[in-house]
């Protein structure tokens, strides 16, 4: 007679690794307020090219992207009279870590005389290839803690019965890996 026993080993395995950022992304916000809205179209441009003109030695002028331009009226409570126009657009440069001295850049960017808001972050261009690294050392080390416990118990293991991935949003540059396997 056949042996039907279809218990189970349960272990899992996490992972977390510090992987270097190869990105560079520089957020400005630009904003304003005049009287009108031409005037605010006037603005937005000259501290774009002020903004464009810092990163030219950088070859990084091109790279400016911007989005959402929006412009709206200011009005008196009751809202009967317009008192101005404000304005407020947001742009990127996004640009690998090594190709550019980004000390530099900031330092260029918050000297040019724009008056934006500048924001400075770091990031990985392929996420998943160093996900990809971390879960199979995690399968590894899940894999390794089954067979030890199989090993002390006397069994054999069959296969893999269930498998999950949960990986946590960690800040750049910190990637956290969990992956339970369940082994029959």
């Amino acid at each position: 007679m056949a042996n039907t026993n279809s218990g189970y080993i349960s272990v899992g395995a996490s992972v977390e690794d510090k992987v270097m950022p190869d990105r560079v992304t520089f957020k400005i916000c630009f904003e304003g307020s005049k009287r009108t809205k031409d005037e605010c179209l006037a603005d937005y441009n000259a501290d774009r090219a002020r903004i464009a003109k810092a990163l030219a030695p950088f070859g990084l002028d091109k790279e400016l992207t911007c989005k959402r331009y929006s412009c709206y009226s200011r009005t008196t409570r009751k809202k009967n009279t317009v008192l101005g126009y404000s304005y407020f657009a947001h742009g990127s440069i996004e640009t690998d870590l090594a190709s550019v001295d980004h000390a530099a850049v900031w330092q260029a960017l918050n000297t040019c005389g724009a008056r934006a808001d500048m924001d400075v972050s770091f990031g990985i261009k392929d996420r998943r290839a160093a996900e990809d690294v971390l879960i199979a050392k995690a399968v590894g080390q899940a894999r390794a803690n089954a067979q030890a416990l199989a090993d002390a118990s006397g069994v054999k293991l069959a296969g893999v019965k269930r498998i999950s991935l949960f990986n946590l949003v960690r800040p750049a540059g910190l990637i956290f890996v969990y992956v339970p396997i369940f082994f029959y």
